[in-house]
Formats: structure tokens, C-alpha cells, sequence
């Protein structure tokens, strides 16, 4: 599952304020660790990594350290800069619902942004190729009524 869905799904649950603020967020964090992840067996480490940071969170370490661990644990800068939206967002008092929606909008753009140009460079490679193995058979099929017109008149 994309990084992009699971910021949606903590900033589904990251709105409101004070108590309510925190207990949304650790809802929807909770809801997708438990409840979507597992059932991926390829996140099941991202899942386990989450409900750590979600139990550190319980146990009262503030959110800001709490998310550091896990970007210090997972160690991936897929998992570093959302961690850094999420502790800048706890840290300046800002809405992380609005936060994570506006990061994973940008991440998804930028990863469309690597796969167009990825698209455009094998455009390119694939040129070179085309031409040495289409262009030889075009020539003979265009060639060939030519040959045989060229038969029937000397023969």
C-alpha cells in the first residue's frame, strides 16, 4: 500500500483540538495499523512499527519523539520526511490532517514526475533499437513489389 494512503488515513483521523486533536490521531493511526495493514503481508513491519509508535505514544513520551524513533527505526526517507511533517505540525500547534493531505498530495505528484520521466527516457532508448530491427524489414517489404515488377518485365 502507498505511504500516500496511510497519510490519508492518519490525517482522516487527525482534526480537532487539544484532547480531541491527540485522540483523533492516534484513532486513525491505530485504525490503519490494525485494521489495514495486517491484512497486507507486505506491510506487516510498517503496521508493527506503527503500533510501537502508537504504544510510546500511550506511554507518554510527546508525539515529536515518539515519530523520530520510528523515522531513526525504519531508517528510509520514504518514512523520514512524513515523520518530519508530522512532528513540525505537533510542534507549531497546525492542523497534521491538513499537513499530511498536503504531503501526500505533493508526494504523489512527485512520484508521477519521476515515472513520466522515467516514460520519456525509454522513449528515447527505445529508439535506436526500433530503427536497426523495424526499419531493415520495412525497407524489404517496400522493396518487394518493386522486385517482382522487375522479375515479370526481364523474364
Amino acid at each position: 500500500m502507498a505511504p500516500a494512503v496511510a497519510l490519508d488515513a492518519l490525517a482522516a483521523g487527525a482534526s480537532g483540538k487539544d484532547k480531541d486533536f491527540y485522540e483523533g490521531k492516534v484513532a486513525a493511526a491505530q485504525f490503519y495499523a490494525r485494521q489495514v495493514l495486517p491484512r497486507l503481508s507486505a506491510e506487516r513491519a510498517m503496521a508493527e512499527e506503527l503500533l510501537l509508535t502508537i504504544n510510546e505514544m500511550r506511554a507518554g513520551i510527546p508525539t515529536a519523539e515518539a515519530f523520530r524513533k520510528l523515522s531513526a527505526r525504519v531508517g528510509l526517507e520514504e518514512m523520514h520526511m512524513p515523520c518530519s511533517v508530522i512532528i513540525q505540525s505537533s510542534t507549531l500547534g497546525a492542523s497534521i490532517g491538513q499537513m499530511l493531505r498536503q504531503y501526500a498530495a505533493s508526494w504523489r505528484q512527485q512520484r508521477m514526475m519521476a515515472l513520466e520521466e522515467k516514460a520519456g527516457k525509454m522513449t528515447a532508448a527505445l529508439t535506436l533499437p526500433l530503427t536497426l530491427c523495424r526499419l531493415p524489414a520495412a525497407i524489404r517489404a517496400m522493396r518487394g513489389p518493386a522486385v517482382i515488377v522487375v522479375m515479370q518485365n526481364l523474364g
